[in-house]
């Protein structure tokens, strides 16, 4: 019979704790045609494994970057 599906979500627990934080940070890397740039923005959430940021450019997905904090 055609019904509803049901879905099965494993629960996996954070590795470490979420903080909300706003920091000013400058990033380095290198664009799609291997230009390097240069730009500012800051830090949203910081964790021990990574951080969510706001940028003034635009990133592509696994692009290789360095952050710098400016504080």
């Amino acid at each position: 019979m055609w019904g509803k599906r049901e879905t099965v979500v494993e629960y996996k627990p954070r590795e470490s704790e979420r903080v909300t934080l706003a920091l000013p940070i400058r990033v380095s890397g290198s664009n799609l045609f291997g230009d390097v740039f240069y730009c500012e923005g800051w830090t949203e959430v910081v964790s021990e494994n990574g951080a969510r940021i706001q940028l003034t450019q635009s990133l592509a997905p696994n692009q290789e970057i360095m952050v710098r904090c400016l504080e």
